[in-house]
Formats: C-alpha cells, sequence, structure tokens
C-alpha cells in the first residue's frame, strides 16, 4: 500500500513578507474537493526576523489579547507555530513558520511534503538545498507517481534544475498529470515549473506513520496519567480520529500536582537561554489550546499580564542586608497570567473519541512483538491486563517504579520530586467589592495583576467549587522542598503534617512580604477575619536533573511526556503537541535539535 500522509503537508520556501501566501491558502481551499478534503499542515520559511501582517493575525487562532499581541511581535530565528481555522471551509490550518539560514533550517525539519513550494533565488540556496528537498519527500513505493511530493519552482535556472534531477526530481511533462488537473494551484495562468520526486535510484522506504492505517484500522492509544500532560497529549490525538484510552490511578482528575486550583502561564525570561526559549514558545501553544477549547476569558483564564520582579542586591549594601531591602528589576509581561489548571483538563478530556478510566494503576509493562508489529501489555491493579498499540507516559510519579517493574532501561534518577505547598483563600465578597477595587498596582499595596519572583501572587481568581458557586480568592506560593530519598519520590502525595503546613503558610507569607511589602501581607492576611480560614494545595511537582522536560520514545510505540516541573503551564501544550507530531509523523512545531534535547534517554 503507498505511504499516504493523513493530513496534506505542504513546504512553502517562498513565503517572505506573507505577500503570496494567503492566495495560495484561499486557491487551496476554494478549489479543494470537499468530499476528500484533508487538514493543511502548512510549513513556511524565511530567512530573516519577520512580523506577521494584519491579515494572516486576524486568521491565527488566539484568544482576543494574544492576539493583540501578535500584531506587533517580531518573530525572531527558530520554529513559530500558529493554527489558522476558516469555518467557512471547514479547514484549520497548522501553520509553521520557520526562520532561519536556508539550509540549516531545512535540516532542523524532519517530516515528509506532498506538496513543496520552492524559488532558486531564495536566499542561500546551494547545491546542498536540493538534496535537502529530496530529505523532504515522500519516498515512492510503487511505480505510479501520484502520490509522489510535488516540487513547484516558480523560477528555476539550468544550474539548479541539473541539482534537482541529481537529488531524484523529474520534470512534469504531461499536462493532464492528476496533480495538475485536480489542483487549481498547478493551473494558475504562468504556472510556474512543476516537478515530483521520482529518483532514478533506490530509497529506502519511510515507515508510515501510526495514523496512515485504515480508518476502520485506528489503533489503540493509552495515555497514562489524567493530569495536565496527560489530558492535552489525549485531546490532540483525540483530535486527529484516534480512540484514546486514559488510565488515572486516583479517584478524580488533577490528583497530582495538575490539581493546583489555579497557576501561572509566563514566558521564564530568567530559566536560562534554552528554557526561556520553550517556554515563550510553549505560551503560544497554550494560549491556542485555550482557544481551540473555547474556554472563557476572565472565568476560566486571564491574560491580563504579570509582573515580574527579580530581586538583586544593591551595589552599595553589603550582602547581609534583609532581602526585602535589597532592590528589585521589574519586567511586565505582557501577555500572561493564569489558568485554572482543572477546567483546562476537564475542557480537554471532554473530546468524544477519549474514554477516562479511574481507579486503573499501572504496575507493570510487557512488550509484544506480532508479525514485525510492536504492541504493549499493561497490568492494571496487579490483575487486569490491558493491550496497546501505542503507551504515552505522562504520570510523573509512577514512571520510575513503573519502568523498573517492567525491567525497562532508565535512568532512575533523572527525576527529582519538588514537594511544595501552595496557600489561597477566599475573599469575603463586601470585602473584595469595595476595598479591592480601591488598591492601586504598586509594590506596597494589592496588585490587581499576578506577581511573580520571589514567589507568586495571585490576587483575583473567580474559582468554581462542587456546587456551582463562584467566587473570588487569592493564591500565594509555593514552597520548594526537594525529595532525595527515593522511597518518597515514589509516593503519591506527601503527606505533610500539620506542624508543616503551617510553616509553610508562613513561608508563602514570607515570600509575599520579600516580593511585595508588608502591607499586601497584611491586606491577605485580613480576607481571614471575616470567618475565611487558610487552605493549603499540597503536591509533588517533578523535574528532570537538567530541568528540561521528558518528551519523546523510549522503546518503539512506548512514549514519555513529563517532567514540567512548576512550568507546566507554559509548557505542556508545546511539549504535548511535539510528541503527537512525531508519534503521527507530522512536522514538529520545534526543530529538530530542540526535540532532541528533550529526548528521555538523554541521561544515559
Amino acid at each position: 500500500m503507498a505511504f499516504v500522509l493523513k493530513n496534506m503537508q505542504i513546504l512553502d520556501l517562498t513565503f517572505q513578507n506573507n505577500r503570496h501566501f494567503l492566495e495560495q491558502i484561499r486557491l487551496k481551499l476554494y478549489h479543494a474537493n470537499s468530499a476528500s478534503q484533508k487538514p493543511l499542515i502548512w510549513v513556511a520559511y524565511a530567512n530573516a526576523p519577520l512580523v506577521l501582517n494584519a491579515a494572516i493575525v486576524h486568521l491565527i487562532t488566539l484568544p482576543s489579547h494574544a492576539a493583540q499581541q501578535l500584531k506587533n511581535k517580531i518573530l525572531d530565528l527558530g520554529f513559530h507555530r500558529f493554527y489558522i481555522h476558516l469555518p467557512q471551509h471547514q479547514q484549520a490550518i497548522s501553520f509553521t513558520l520557520c526562520i532561519g539560514p536556508l539550509d540549516k533550517t531545512l535540516a532542523q525539519i524532519q517530516s515528509s511534503f506532498n506538496i513543496i513550494f520552492a524559488n532558486s533565488e531564495v536566499k542561500g540556496w546551494s547545491s546542498f538545498t536540493a538534496s535537502q528537498l529530496s530529505r523532504l519527500c515522500l519516498a515512492p513505493t510503487t511505480t505510479e507517481t501520484i502520490h509522489n511530493t510535488v516540487l513547484q519552482m516558480s523560477i528555476c535556472h539550468e544550474p539548479q534544475a541539473a541539482q534537482l534531477k541529481q537529488a531524484g526530481f523529474q520534470l512534469l511533462q504531461k499536462p493532464d498529470h492528476p496533480a495538475s488537473s485536480n489542483d487549481s494551484i498547478f493551473n494558475q495562468t504562468n504556472a510556474p515549473v512543476s516537478w515530483f520526486y521520482h529518483p532514478f535510484f533506490k530509497v529506502k522506504a519511510k515507515t508510515p506513520a501510526l495514523c496512515n492505517l485504515h480508518v476502520s484500522q485506528l489503533p489503540r492509544v493509552i495515555v497514562v496519567g489524567a493530569g495536565l500532560c496527560g489530558a492535552i497529549t489525549a485531546y490532540l490525538l483525540a483530535q486527529q480520529g484516534l480512540q484514546v484510552t486514559v488510565l488515572e490511578a486516583a479517584k478524580q482528575l488533577g490528583a497530582g500536582a495538575s490539581g493546583l486550583p489555579a497557576g501561572l502561564i509566563v514566558a521564564q525570561n530568567n530559566a536560562g537561554p534554552g528554557l526561556a526559549y520553550f517556554t515563550r514558545q510553549g505560551l503560544w501553544a497554550t494560549c491556542q489550546l485555550l482557544a481551540q477549547l473555547g474556554l472563557k476569558e476572565g472565568q476560566d483564564y486571564d491574560l491580563s499580564g504579570v509582573l515580574e520582579k527579580k530581586l538583586r542586591a544593591n551595589k552599595n549594601q553589603e550582602s547581609t542586608s534583609p532581602i526585602h531591602e535589597v532592590q528589585a528589576k521589574q519586567h511586565w509581561h505582557e501577555l500572561a497570567g493564569w489558568i485554572q489548571a482543572p477546567v483546562l483538563i476537564q475542557a480537554c478530556l471532554d473530546h468524544p473519541n477519549i474514554q477516562v478510566n479511574f481507579e486503573q494503576e499501572l504496575h507493570k509493562l510487557e512488550e509484544v512483538t506480532l508479525n514485525e508489529k510492536t504492541k504493549w501489555k499493561l497490568l492494571i491493579n496487579n490483575q487486569t491486563q490491558l493491550e496497546a498499540d501505542a503507551v504515552i507516559l505522562t504520570n510523573s510519579t509512577g514512571i520510575n517504579s513503573l519502568l523498573k517493574n517492567s525491567a525497562i532501561d532508565w535512568k532512575h534518577d533523572a527525576f527529582q520530586g519538588i514537594a511544595g505547598q501552595v496557600t489561597w483563600a477566599k475573599w469575603p465578597s463586601p470585602f473584595a467589592k469595595s476595598s479591592l477595587k480601591s488598591f492601586k498596582p504598586e509594590p506596597t499595596v494589592l496588585p490587581l495583576h499576578p506577581v511573580n519572583g520571589w514567589g507568586h501572587l495571585l490576587p483575583q481568581v473567580p474559582i468554581t467549587d462542587k456546587k456551582q458557586n463562584t467566587a473570588l480568592y487569592w493564591l500565594i506560593g509555593a514552597t520548594y522542598q526537594p525529595l532525595n530519598d527515593f522511597n518518597l519520590r515514589s509516593c503519591v502525595k506527601v503527606i505533610f503534617s500539620e506542624a508543616l503546613t503551617q510553616s509553610s503558610h508562613q513561608a508563602n507569607f514570607n515570600k509575599i512580604h520579600d516580593l511585595l511589602g508588608p502591607k499586601t501581607v497584611e491586606h491577605l492576611q485580613a480576607s481571614l477575619q471575616f470567618n475565611h480560614s487558610l487552605l493549603a494545595w499540597q503536591g509533588i511537582r517533578w523535574v528532570s536533573r537538567d530541568r528540561y522536560p521528558i518528551v519523546g520514545q523510549i522503546k518503539p510505540q512506548l512514549y514519555v511526556c513529563s517532567a514540567m516541573g512548576s512550568r507546566g503551564l507554559s509548557l505542556a501544550a508545546l511539549c504535548a503537541q511535539s510528541l503527537v507530531d512525531s508519534l503521527l509523523g507530522y512536522a514538529l512545531p520545534i526543530s529538530h535539535s530542540d526535540f532532541k534535547r528533550l529526548h528521555p534517554l538523554r541521561f544515559i
């Protein structure tokens, strides 16, 4: 059977200043056969930083606040993933913009494309470019050329034509070729020269992606863990038409770190250049996920901006000065805010292709090979066996013991558990309505927007309880307690003593005291005089030794997406999307080298 991608993937090397992109999109959709319409995956290239024009920004699926910020955002070197939804065409376009030197950028793309738009006069074209393009073509598996990659050259000089022929491209001679008769892109006036990839040498066939099975043979995918990573991963797979089963060891959603009532979504500028880049890219991925799920801004999340305060000692002060007396370097994150993680998780798992099974603790995995195809048997609750074509582990707390029980090679000290507590409480309604609005966003009073730095403050979050009553809450935190004992790290939840809980409350108040001053602490504590007690969220956040997430394949058809630490809301969507695209054989939202940096076996 010929290797045919489920989605139509297009590589556009002619994208520069957005001149032809919108017209190509319009023509492609206008003339598409609605009966065989395929979602588009469009990967575009530009050689220098640019700003997306207003027409494209208008089409990108982002919350209104995020879209407004994108209009003035300079897209720097690297990969940038966006989603374009055209309801009138019932189409969704995955759009990835790659910016950088041509050959270096092509080397970072690992996928196969149905159509390639190119121009031999593009800046950076070399003799190596043609071979790079051939690497990105569908490998022919039959003598027919209908499924071969088509290369459209708007300008092709003789030297470049010779390079293309040497790389395995053949000039399209017949005007009645299926590509030219059924697709309007190839029937434009003064149409460019078309080539198709049909090399004269033998090409190793590429392994079909998981999604290329017939719809009646959709494999069973099991996601272990119904936390933030598990829910988003399951949703992205379900969006591709796969049937997904989610196994959760607890009795309810968000039993681990993802159960935090609300958390920050903000770029981490002080996390090092690599992690800072990931959080910036992850921010856009999360914003687009919020829009796709239809979550309500101001209720389920709020991109009100976040003030980051980095405390640093004054050069004229001695290092022994109290921390609240040192200078604070401030940075305002315009596109940032808070998200209610439980709401996001529930929205992802509400997809009709997802089935969630609770109290299903996975104890052991067994790899089975049948007819050269790998499957996995799962031992649930030490008695029930399930079978899956692919397993994705997102249950950070149980991964170490699970892989050890399954005799799967794994560096057990790759993970580190960080126990933590967030302090939160309800604002009394009269107090919040009368006094809260009178405060000015100054460091000495309660700000109206979140603050991050030495600890963090979410001043107003509307949270709905099980009885569907909504009230405003404030949240401060968080404490960090490394867990060095392996047995403790294997626990589902750290059991905090009453004394430790109270000391953690005080530690969180001390952080806000240092960050925003004593008046803010006094104001928060004043709310407790209205018969509202302090609440504590306690759990474990899992990080890797090098603080990068752990995402990728451990063994054939066995994957992991974990170790987001305290940056889960900023990183989970990007990491889950990268894993799903890799699993399905699609173009990644990040570069290949960046994806390798997340590889789960990098510590071995």
